[in-house]
């Protein structure tokens, strides 16, 4: 009807039929559900054409198809399908077609909420056909009834099915990795080659065994040879203390009293002149989780950051209830799912209990000695145990630091991870296995 000026007669409602329904079987292998009582026309003339194209050239008879759509508009069909649920069950596959637009996705959408969605498969119009009627006028009878044919079930939000399955396995085994410094060789190759993107890291140890020393050297590494940009939240050491401890590091030597801009800037700049990694100067602005939130997503969205570092997280989560800890952590599962970042917490240990020896004094941890909730350690991706001896005697068990690798969710291997030495004269860290210790006399 080119001016679709049609109209219908008697009850007109809600609790209405379906168009068409009085001709259906009310049973049977397919039943289409199209738009409007035009589509329901246009479907019925190609399926029918499609029938006696079979019959006439294969000898084979395909059973009717019953099409229906609602009467009282695409806006509202998902009400009345609902109070017709008994006769749409009645099926084995219930096709839905709506229009290929907007309206049409929001009627899909509703649906699927009220059809016996095990039975429900959703087509796809053919190209630039927005419904029945283009495929019909436009000669695309071929591509509609393939289209039919070709109809998927629908995916359930969140929920992997089918051919989805394989690509996620794909994507799995794919994953990036964050490669870590050559002294955490042992560590690295435990984690099958590096730490895993969009995840939470864990990094715990006690106060004073030097996890700044070795998250700075980690810090250090990225900046120049990690494909992601870092951003830094320096909480316990302000900005210009965090970037001269980097700066030494960087440049081989003590610059507490040392000023070579032309140096220094080669750490913060490219060579294109964009800044190499995001720090935040902490001046009393972290004072709320809103706060802290904002500063974290304008480092992703606006400065392009994939690894976000909290030294220490506890300084955010110390004035919090645990309920508020645990719902920021659940924050950072959902940033990090949406955004594909990595999370490093670096963690402060709860204090030692029950005459247990301290981490600083070369006590065991483990990741219930992480401070705050303990949503942090299991939500940790990774989770590793730095312990050292600072009150020992003997000097190269006091500068020896133990790795130990408490949970790995993907690569499956836990336990001793390596050993870092400390050398006091260089005032650099080596991997304890590659340092000759005949070269140092006094020990």
């Amino acid at each position: 009807c080119a001016t679709k000026k049609f109209y219908p007669t008697g009850t007109y409602s809600g609790d209405s039929d379906l168009f068409g329904q009085a001709k259906a079987e009310g049973n049977g292998k397919f039943i289409l559900l199209v738009a409007g009582e035009e589509d329901v026309a246009a479907s019925i003339h190609i399926i029918e054409e499609y029938r006696a194209k079979r019959l006439r050239e294969k000898g084979i008879e395909i059973a009717p198809i019953d099409v229906v759509s609602s009467s009282i508009g695409e806006g509202t069909v998902a009400k009345q399908c609902q109070k017709q649920y008994d006769f749409l069950d009645g099926y084995d596959n219930i096709i839905v077609a709506m229009d290929m637009d907007s309206a049409g996705d929001t009627a899909v959408e509703d649906l699927l909420k009220v059809l016996p969605f095990q039975k429900v498969k959703i087509m796809q119009q053919p190209q630039d056909c927005k419904d029945p009627c283009d495929a019909l006028v436009s000669g695309k009878e071929v591509e509609w009834i393939r289209s039919f044919y070709d109809s998927k079930k629908p995916k359930l939000a969140g929920v992997i099915s089918g051919n989805d399955m394989w690509n996620a396995v794909i994507d799995s085994v794919s994953q990036d990795l964050i490669p870590l410094p050559p002294i955490l060789a042992p560590l690295q190759k435990m984690l099958c080659g590096g730490l895993p993107k969009g995840e939470i890291i864990n990094i715990l140890a006690a106060s004073g065994i030097g996890k700044t020393l070795i998250t700075n050297l980690c810090e250090l590494f990225w900046i120049f040879h990690a494909p992601y940009k870092c951003g830094i939240l320096s909480l316990e050491a302000g900005g210009g203390k965090f970037l001269t401890r980097l700066l030494s590091s960087y440049l081989g030597r003590n610059i507490a009293r040392f000023h070579n801009k032309e140096e220094c800037l080669n750490l913060f700049m490219d060579e294109d002149g964009n800044e190499r990694f995001c720090l935040v100067d902490d001046k009393g602005d972290l004072d709320n989780l809103t706060a802290v939130k904002d500063t974290i997503q304008r480092m992703i969205k606006q400065a392009g950051c994939e690894i976000i570092i909290i030294d220490p997280i506890q300084d955010i989560l110390d004035t919090l209830s645990i309920e508020e800890q645990a719902a920021f952590v659940g924050w950072q599962k959902k940033i990090k799912a949406r955004d594909g970042v990595t999370f490093i917490n670096v963690n402060h240990t709860r204090k030692s209990g029950g005459g247990g020896k301290a981490g600083s004094k070369g006590g065991e941890l483990t990741e219930e000695d992480m401070q705050g909730t303990s949503a942090l350690y299991k939500s940790g991706a990774v989770n590793i145990i730095l312990t050292r001896d600072k009150t020992a005697e003997d000097l190269e068990e006091k500068n020896t630091t133990k790795i130990t690798l408490f949970k790995s969710r993907d690569a499956g291997e836990t336990g001793q991870a390596g050993y870092l030495f400390y050398d006091i004269e260089t005032a650099k860290l080596h991997n304890k296995e590659d340092w000759d210790m005949n070269n140092i006399k006094d020990y």
